[in-house]
């Protein structure tokens, strides 16, 4: 083998290694790009899971009545979303997606702290846990100068008010739900010894409900449904039990005016009997029986009824019977009555 040989063949050989070399690059870089595929396919439909999920929950809270234009907006977002999936761009579709779904949580926990808001300063729970209640407010404060610029740590801000919020809410109903609990049954015991109507009972249904939600709310130490319920139930034994006196008193009026009336009337007819009293013995006032004479119409139906009476009929089946009867014609028989006409004949 001379020298040229042993040239070419190296070159050969080293073509031969840059070419698998290169065909192993190609093969590696199309796995890798599949694999990156396969994840944007499974973070997109992970997005579009907790998507869906964030937007029911809004909905359900009722966000998109209460902050309707804020929904409305966030549902632009999730269009721009399903726009870059149908482009094809899942990196974008899955991020965009991501933002509209924190921006629903967002929304959903903003419904949840108004309430709280509303409930703690109402009651005044403030005074119970006032720690809670600066980090709350402070937590707040922050998630809504974040809305705009960054949607995850907005939602991160409102859930940390939202536990704050609610730290405060049981602290201060556990402090006052013993006095409401006492008062609801006072007011529930004051109405079972009323006589509630008929068409008060389904008044008397929902408060006895509301007083057994609240009993069972208790004992699982959900302090603020708790109260909400012992409250509610207050609220409607009160106004029930007015209601009650009410018809009540109305009755008792009704009652004493007409005994009023009839004793108005008893002394009017006394006070007329005195000025002018009625003669002794006066027809329609004595006191002996009086006799009532017969109509005309009665005795002549009695005649009728006389004259009417069956004539009996005697019974010519008895032998003696017939006997007698002939005795009574003069002795004769039928058959001595038949010679004697023969005879005249």
């Amino acid at each position: 083998m001379n020298a040229h040989t042993l040239v070419y063949s190296g070159v050969a050989l080293a073509c031969a290694a840059m070419l698998g070399s290169c065909a192993s690059g190609a093969k590696e870089e199309a796995e890798k790009k599949a694999a990156e595929q396969r994840a944007l396919l499974v973070e997109s439909a992970h997005a579009d899971r907790r998507l869906m999920e964030a937007r029911i929950g809004a909905q359900e809270s009722g966000a998109d009545t209460q902050h309707s234009e804020l929904f409305s907006q966030i549902q632009d977002v999730e269009r721009q979303s399903t726009d870059a999936k149908i482009e094809g761009d899942l990196k974008k579709a899955a991020g965009v997606a991501s933002e509209a779904a924190d921006k629903y949580e967002i929304l959903r926990n903003r419904v949840e702290v108004a309430d709280l808001q509303s409930k703690i300063q109402t009651h005044q729970l403030a005074q119970y846990d006032g720690d809670s209640a600066n980090a709350a407010e402070e937590s707040w404060k922050k998630a809504l100068e974040l809305y705009e610029t960054d949607s995850a740590q907005c939602l991160q801000s409102t859930v940390e008010a939202l536990e704050s919020y609610r730290k405060v809410a049981h602290e201060g109903f556990g402090r006052l739900l013993p006095d409401m609990k006492a008062r609801a049954g006072a007011a529930k015991t004051d109405v079972g010894g009323l006589k509630v109507a008929v068409e008060l009972r389904p008044q008397l249904e929902e408060a006895d409900s509301q007083y057994q939600e609240a009993r069972e709310a208790e004992e699982v130490n959900a302090r603020a449904k708790a109260f909400s319920g012992y409250h509610r139930a207050l609220e409607i034994y009160t106004e029930l039990g007015k209601v009650v006196r009410l018809k009540k008193t109305e009755a008792e009026k009704a009652l004493q005016s007409a005994k009023t009336k009839q004793k108005a009337s008893s002394d009017l007819a006394r006070s007329a009997d005195k000025s002018a009293p009625l003669p002794e013995n006066a027809q329609g006032f004595s006191k002996e029986p009086i006799e009532v004479e017969p109509l005309p119409n009665d005795r002549l139906n009695t005649t009728q009824a006389d004259e009417s009476a069956p004539i009996p009929i005697s019974d010519t089946s008895s032998p003696s019977r017939v006997q007698s009867r002939g005795v009574e014609d003069g002795g004769r028989s039928p058959k001595s009555s038949m010679n004697e006409e023969g005879a005249s004949r």
